[in-house]
């Protein structure tokens, strides 16, 4: 059966951009706290609060879906900003269920890969950690890993093809309910030895390589 993709997307946004004026009205005050990068909408004019919301993604709501697929955060990267990713995905995700009258639309969320250069290693490695938090803290949300696909320097990974497949995949597995491994292996816990350290992972399929 055919599987159609609507593609509402727009390079080098801001999560801040796909957030309704509704919620950035009522939410003021938090809005206000966060310090996002003024390039955002210096160099991007989309970026600027619940733009790319009213212009984009109205157009397509409420076409019939099964849920979306969120590969973003970039542009959130930064020092300032990256804490307050998973708390702005939560709202981003609360709108857009309001949109379409479902509270339970699932979102496949995609985790940046690797990427760092020294002024933003930091923020970098609190987007990964705040995706992660989104997918375990927000209903009906799970999240692909990207670790193994990134393309140093560029932060443009190249591999898109395994991307795709893993997204694919998760939503065979948890929304279309085939029987096939979907979820990403996750350090569960780990023992200290002399010298060093045994790790146990969760969701490992047939096993690590």
């Amino acid at each position: 059966v055919p599987v159609g993709i609507i593609s509402c997307n727009q390079g080098a946004s801001s999560i801040k951009a796909w957030i309704s004026p509704e919620t950035a009205s009522v939410d003021s005050d938090f809005f206000e706290r966060i310090k996002f990068s003024p390039d955002l909408v210096d160099i991007y004019p989309f970026n600027e609060t619940s733009h790319l919301y009213e212009t984009m993604l109205l157009t397509v709501a409420p076409y019939a879906i099964k849920g979306f697929l969120w590969y973003q955060g970039e542009s959130d990267a930064y020092i300032e900003s990256a804490p307050f990713y998973a708390r702005l995905f939560e709202r981003m995700a609360r709108d857009w269920r309001r949109l379409w009258d479902d509270d339970e639309l699932p979102f496949i969320t995609t985790q940046l890969t690797y990427h760092t250069t020294d002024e933003n290693l930091s923020g970098w490695m609190i987007i990964e950690e705040q995706q992660a938090l989104a997918a375990k803290s927000v209903p009906m949300t799970k999240m692909i890993a990207t670790g193994d696909c990134g393309d140093l320097p560029d932060i443009h990974p190249k591999d898109k093809k395994t991307i795709g497949l893993r997204l694919a995949r998760c939503a065979r597995g948890w929304l279309y309910g085939e029987n096939i491994p979907y979820k990403f292996p996750v350090c569960s816990k780990a023992e200290a030895f002399d010298g060093g350290a045994t790790l146990f992972f969760d969701d490992c399929g047939d096993g690590l390589y």
